[in-house]
């Protein structure tokens, strides 16, 4: 994606596509193909599907914005749940924001400097965010997230009560100590002695992503003052795993008059590792065509129940 010419640093736009492109997508584990997907992105970066109708008025905009479980890592075009739900409700433009390896602070940043207002005319519509236990750790630069995110994605700091840009993870020191860690060959050692300050790391973090979470709508209604803001979730992965850090998250959701969609609907089924493992890419751990297909039926009864009310 071109940054725009307001932004104050166009490192964070360099891991997105700049243009029309096609990639094949693909992993292996121990020499067996996992998956292989052949991806779309328009012109702003976004997964993009070919194949769904275009439809020349829309009565509204739909933005999942998320990480790579928004993105539809390792299922083709047709099982992501953005591209179902945009086939469950033809008359809505959907758009899969979602950025492999992001965090919301990637979406923070390309919502404070681009108008996407000016680039979708739909002025009613809702932006979901898909949040899940992993993106707390990104938030907080633990040392885990630091071993692999790319390093031009942005980040955000609270200065007493107002949220700074403080430049791209690349540019911490945290970041190039891992890096000089890794060229020695012992990052393996240190992610795992450092791993027992997690807990430490995370603390906090509930209020923190609550706080960027607002800003995000903020952002969000500041562009479409007639959409709604709400924040849900896989059904097999959950905000928070630790019930009591899921109930103390939701309550700070609450506090800033953030809605949350609690997924429920796979819990009857959920009982057992052996149903967890049926709803993620073997290997990989990313949802699959399953818990995508289930995902999408969940919104959509979540937005007709709202368009009834």
């Amino acid at each position: 994606m071109e940054p725009p010419e307001q932004v104050p640093d166009a490192r964070p736009f360099a891991s997105w596509p700049s243009y029309l492109a096609k990639a094949r997508l693909s992993k292996k584990h121990q020499g067996q193909e996992l998956y292989s997907t052949l991806v779309e992105h328009d012109q702003y970066g976004f997964r993009s599907y070919p194949s769904i109708p275009k439809v020349k008025d829309y009565k509204r905009h739909l933005f999942l914005v998320g990480c790579s479980l928004t993105f539809g890592e390792g299922v083709q075009d047709e099982d992501t749940w953005a591209y179902l739900l945009a086939m469950n409700e033809p008359k809505t433009r959907v758009v899969n924001m979602g950025k492999r390896g992001g965090s919301i602070m990637d979406a923070l940043y390309y919502w404070k400097y681009v108008s996407w207002n000016q680039i979708y005319p739909e002025q009613d519509g809702l932006m979901i965010f898909t949040i899940f236990e992993d993106h707390f750790e990104r938030v907080s630069r633990s040392w885990r997230y630091l071993s692999w995110v790319t390093a031009t994605n942005p980040f955000f700091e609270f200065d007493g009560k107002e949220l700074k840009y403080q430049g791209v993870v690349g540019d911490g020191l945290d970041f190039k100590f891992l890096q000089y860690m890794k060229k020695f060959g012992l990052e393996y050692y240190w992610l795992r002695g450092t791993h027992v300050t997690l807990p430490y790391t995370l603390k906090g973090s509930n209020a923190l992503m609550a706080d960027l979470l607002l800003e995000l709508k903020n952002q969000y209604l500041s562009k479409f003052p007639k959409g709604k803001f709400v924040v849900s979730h896989f059904g097999n992965f959950k905000p928070r795993n630790d019930p009591q850090n899921s109930a103390a998250f939701a309550l700070e959701l609450k506090k800033r008059n953030i809605e949350l969609w609690e997924n429920r609907s796979s819990e009857s089924v959920l009982k057992t590792s052996e149903s967890f493992a049926e709803r993620v890419i073997k290997h990989d751990g990313h949802p699959n065509a399953l818990a995508n297909r289930e995902y999408a039926d969940f919104l959509t009864q979540a937005l007709r129940a709202g368009d009834s009310n």
